[in-house]
């Protein structure tokens, strides 16, 4: 009977919807503003439950979890609508609405007879109805003439909740009944029951629909607005179960909006123009004079006008007498200038006089260690991008590296990993460490930061998953001799993973033979002072003109368009530059690497060409002879990275390598050992520099216990004022664990 009185309900609400659609189009005439509206709605549920419990309180069931449940019924309330911002409305409703429904659920039991066995299927049937009233606040919106888009969200208490229960045989329909624990018959049914739900909670739902309004009046006060509509479910009917009920609706509400009036607005534009002959004009124009906005609002029966006047006075200017013809304009001539120039400037930064570039070169041979720290970004475990890394299909060479301290170091993973490559039966192992004072008890980090190395060796070089070991701490996971200095930059020294093996060669310093190493460069530094301006004047330029130095009473300045720069030998380039400013000023710093790869006998050229805005162009050339020249000397320099913060205690790695460097020295000849010590800048400078002293003491006293005829030259402490060989600056942390070394040099007559 239900199916069919939805059915019956749904087609009534279309026909009507359609006959109001087909009959409001005479209606549909000149639009009025929409005032605030109320009227009463009434319209029809179709309800779909959504359970999910096996049994209501106080209500016996013997069955699984109820699905699915439908049901329908009649909402009816009362409705206000207010506009605000321009067609928005805001809705209130009240009213009531069927929530009913029937939870249904089979079950099966196989019976024995003495025919044999069957099947008995059971319904089990829960029939609740629930009334709602509520209250709801929601906006809607027309999307297309009289087609509106609403939503609400409706709080509502549960006026009735009966429940009926029973548990009934359907199959088989003529036999079969339940029977009691005592062995009573009960019949076909049991565990029926009628009552009211002990409690029920709060109703909550969200609603989205369509309504269409169709006035039933010429003046659209009166009008009905069909409607359907989804409201959902947010809140369990029954609080200790899961029990959603959400609702398809179709609806129709009559409503009353008080008569407002129209509202026309109107434009007018009052222009007037004024006629004035004036003298040397050289065509009639029009000036546009201040326009000035004047409103008027009236009303007129059941409309009110609203109207906007433009008025404004333009100005015509006639030609009057003709502008007498001006004399001829003076002749404007523009020159482009340039000028270049070359200074030198010795390593201290003192101006020199310099007719060409002198190399000094000495035969060295140099042996740098391979410090055995990855170090890592504050609570990061990320290999820093100033580590040089490879693809597995890349390759590495050593030999092509540039001989640097600073350069192995940023490329320790890629020697070692090629070194695990060589040596298939050595192994790492790895132990990740993080800074106590900014990373506490991040133990995981330091693991991870170990792991990453592990990760990159393991996927880049042919070397076995065994051959890297990663060491696993769970408390305490700082350095041993970790840097106390209370700074950011000193906590940096703490974030690494330190590398140890059971092969020491794996870890032992690089050595470069012998090598072409400039000692003295002069000039250290070339800077390059360039000009270009274009040059205007009232006159010719004569053949003496002189553009610099700046002569701003005989000629205007301007920057030129463009200019190149470019200073090279052969394939070395050292500039390569434009702009287009008037004046700049560019340096050449020769440095040991670059040095290297000068040509001797061959000129660096620099080539200045500026160009000027009307296609003109200078070109001013210098050339720079280079000459390098060998030394005397031949020199072998041991660096050695040994020392810890503030120490100067020479462990017995590093006195079997500087035994091992002493041993090769000759003995007959005249050689002397020049001993250098280095400090980083943490510190007090003077403490930095006693600090080196004593390291190069150290190693002195080392050297004297081993052989005690071999020839010093100097024993120095250099402290953080200059920075050791192949250092450029302290800002990294494996630039200041390198700058903890002491230098020792041999320095030999080079034999012909």
């Amino acid at each position: 009977m239900k199916p069919k009185f939805h059915y019956m309900s749904l087609t009534f609400f279309i026909s009507i919807s359609v006959f109001l659609l087909l009959n409001a189009s005479d209606s549909l005439g000149n639009e009025r503003p929409r005032n605030f509206n109320y009227g009463l709605f009434l319209g029809y549920n179709i309800n779909s439950h959504t359970p999910a419990f096996k049994e209501l309180p106080n209500f016996e069931n013997c069955c699984d979890e109820f699905k699915t449940g439908s049901g329908a019924g009649l909402y009816a309330g009362f409705l206000f609508q207010y506009p605000v911002f321009n067609k928005l409305f805001i809705d209130l409703r009240a009213g009531i609405s069927d929530k009913s429904g029937i939870l249904t659920k089979n079950t099966f039991e196989t019976i024995s007879l003495p025919s044999g066995t069957q099947t008995m299927t059971i319904e089990h049937e829960i029939d609740a109805s629930l009334m709602s009233g509520f209250v709801g606040i929601g906006v809607s919106y027309p999307i297309w003439n009289e087609l509106s888009v609403f939503s609400s969200l409706d709080l509502g208490q549960f006026l009735t909740a009966e429940v009926k229960t029973k548990e009934e045989i359907i199959k088989p329909e003529d036999h079969g009944q339940f029977i009691s624990e005592g062995g009573e018959k009960l019949g076909r049914r049991r565990n029926e029951k009628n009552g009211e739900l002990a409690q029920t909670s709060t109703d909550l739902n969200f609603s989205f629909g369509l309504s269409y309004i169709f006035p039933l009046n010429k003046e659209k006060t009166i009008f009905v607005a069909p409607e359907i509509k989804y409201s959902h479910g947010l809140s369990n009917i029954e609080p200790s179960l899961e029990w959603k009920v959400s609702q398809i609706s179709f609806g129709i509400s009559v409503n009353y909006s008080p008569l407002l009036p129209f509202e026309i607005y109107q434009e007018f534009s009052k222009i007037d123009t004024i006629k004035i002959k004036k003298d040397f004009l050289e065509s009639e124009f029009v000036t546009l004079g201040k326009p000035e906005m004047v409103y008027d609002n009236f009303s007129s029966g059941d409309t009110n006008f609203h109207t906007k006047t433009l008025a404004r006075t333009d100005t015509l200017w006639l030609v009057g007498r003709q502008k007498p013809i001006p004399p001829k304009a003076p002749e404007i001539h523009r020159k482009l200038f340039s000028s270049l120039d070359v200074k030198g400037f010795d390593s201290l930064g003192n101006e020199i006089n310099f007719n060409e570039i002198s190399v000094k070169v000495e035969l060295t041979r140099e042996i740098y260690p391979l410090l055995p720290y990855i170090f890592f970004w504050e609570n990061s475990a990320i290999i820093p991008d100033r580590y040089e890394r490879i693809s597995a299909e890349g390759g590495f060479d050593e030999s092509q590296l540039l001989p640097s301290p600073i350069t192995y170091h940023r490329n320790n993973l890629n020697i070692i990993g090629t070194r695990l490559e060589e040596n298939s039966d050595a192994k790492i192992t790895l132990r990740g460490y993080s800074d106590p004072e900014t990373e506490a008890d991040r133990c995981d980090l330091a693991l991870s930061r170990a792991q990453a190395v592990r990760v990159y060796l393991i996927n880049n070089f042919s070397i076995g998953s065994s051959q890297v070991v990663v060491s696993e701490n769970n408390k305490n996971c700082y350095p041993k001799d970790l840097t106390r200095t209370k700074s950011p930059i000193a906590y940096q020294e703490n974030r690494r993973v330190e590398i140890s093996s059971d092969r020491p060669e794996l870890l032992f310093a690089i050595t470069r033979t012998m090598i072409q190493q400039p000692s003295q460069i002069r000039p250290s530094k070339i800077e390059i002072i360039a000009n270009a301006n274009m040059l205007q004047m009232d006159k010719e330029f004569s053949d003496n003109f002189r553009a610099y130095p700046r002569n701003e009473n005989k000629a205007e300045y301007f920057p030129p368009s463009a200019w190149d720069l470019s200073a090279k030998q052969s394939g070395l380039a050292f500039i390569d530059k434009s702009g287009s400013e008037s004046s700049f000023q560019s340096q050449i710093k020769i440095t040991r690497n670059n040095a290297r790869l000068l040509e001797s006998g061959k000129n660096i050229e620099i080539s200045f060409t500026s160009y000027g805005d009307d296609n003109s162009s200078i070109t001013k050339s210098k050339l720079i002879h280079v000459r390098k020249d060998t030394a005397e000397y031949e020199v072998e320099k041991l660096t050695l990275t040994v020392f810890r913060v503030s120490q100067a205690t020479l462990d017995s790695r590093i006195k079997k390598e500087i035994k091992k460097f002493i041993s090769s020295m000759d003995k007959s000849a005249m050689a002397k050992i020049n001993i250098t010590g280095f400090s980083d800048d943490l510190g007090d400078e003077s403490q930095n520099k006693a600090l080196s002293a004593v390291r190069a003491e150290e190693v002195y006293k080392y050297i004297r216990s081993i052989n005690s005829n071999i020839k010093f030259g100097t024993v120095t402490g250099a402290g953080s004022s200059r920075f050791p060989p192949g250092v450029e600056s302290y800002l990294t942390p494996e630039e200041r664990f390198i700058s903890r070394t002491v230098e020792i040099e041999i320095r030999s007559v080079r034999s012909e």
